[in-house]
């Protein structure tokens, strides 16, 4: 029984850590696509803002 839950404690030790490698290894791509998501999201605010002020100047 012991040799089967030593075998586990293993397997289980072996996932983590594989798990954690995953994370670390991919954790800078999901920053950086965060990051360009939230300034493309910026910059087409501020165009949007550009366009409406752009369109006051025009109505005034």
């Amino acid at each position: 029984m012991s040799v089967l839950n030593a075998m586990g404690q293993l397997l289980i030790m072996n996932i983590f850590h594989e798990l954690r490698r995953v994370v670390y290894v991919n954790l800078p791509v999901i920053i950086y696509e965060a990051s360009l998501a939230v300034t493309v999201d910026n910059m087409n605010k501020r165009r949007r803002i550009r366009k409406m002020r752009t369109f006051e100047a025009l109505k005034v």
